[in-house]
C-alpha cells in the first residue's frame, strides 16, 4: 500500500500538525518511507530536517528510507552533483519529465525485498486465501503439490510465519492419502 501524506514544512504551528496527526502517523505503519524533498528550493536541508524533526516526534525517525530529490529538471546542468547529498539512499528524479523514476522504483523494489525473509512452504489446498495474501505481499513462486501450494520466494515476516505455521500436518496428510486408497 502507498501513502502520500501531508508535507512536513518547516515550523507548522502546533495545531495544524494535530490536525494532520491521523494522516501523519500512517508512517509509523510504513514499511518504507520515500522523503520527496525539492532539490529546487535553496534551503532543502531545512526542508530534510524539519522532516526528521516530525519523524522522530511520531517515532518513525529510523524507519527505513529512501530521499527522492524532486525538480531536478530545475537544476542547472552539473548542479545536482556538486550540491546534492549522494548516496544508496537517494534518488534523483524529475515527477515532470520522469527522470530517474526508473531507478527510483528499482531502489525501493530492492529494499522491500531486502526486508522480507525466505520462505519454502506447502500451504494447505484449504489456506487458498493465502496463498493469495503472499503473492500479493511478497515475491514468490507457486507449484502445486498433492498437499497443497508450495510457495518459494521471499515474504513479509508476519506473512512467512503465517505461511510455515500453515503447512499440513504430516500425520492427517498421510492418514488421508491411506483412507483415499483403502
Amino acid at each position: 500500500m502507498v501513502t502520500d501524506t501531508v508535507g512536513f514544512i518547516n515550523k507548522l504551528p502546533h495545531d495544524l500538525v494535530e490536525a494532520f496527526r491521523a494522516t501523519l502517523e500512517e508512517v509509523l505503519r510504513a514499511d518504507l518511507l520515500i522523503e520527496v524533498v525539492d532539490a529546487s528550493d535553496p534551503d532543502f536541508v531545512g526542508q530534510q530536517e524539519a522532516v526528521q524533526v516530525v519523524l522522530n516526534e511520531l517515532g518513525a525517525g529510523e524507519k527505513p528510507r529512501i530521499v527522492a530529490f524532486n525538480k531536478i529538471d530545475l537544476l542547472a546542468p552539473g548542479l545536482r552533483a556538486a550540491s546534492m547529498p549522494a548516496g544508496d539512499r537517494a534518488v534523483f528524479v524529475s515527477a515532470t519529465s520522469g527522470e530517474g523514476m526508473e531507478p527510483l522504483l528499482e531502489r525501493v523494489a530492492t529494499l522491500l525485498r531486502d526486508q522480507m525473509v525466505p520462505v519454502d512452504a506447502v500451504v494447505p489446498w484449504s489456506r487458498g486465501e493465502l496463498v493469495a495474501r503472499a503473492k500479493v505481499a511478497g515475491d514468490v513462486a507457486e507449484r502445486f503439490t498433492d498437499d497443497g501450494v508450495r510457495l518459494s520466494g521471499h515474504l513479509p515476516d508476519a506473512i512467512a510465519a503465517e505461511v510455515q505455521r500453515a503447512g499440513p500436518d504430516e500425520r492427517r496428510g498421510i492418514a488421508t492419502r491411506r483412507r483415499a486408497r483403502h
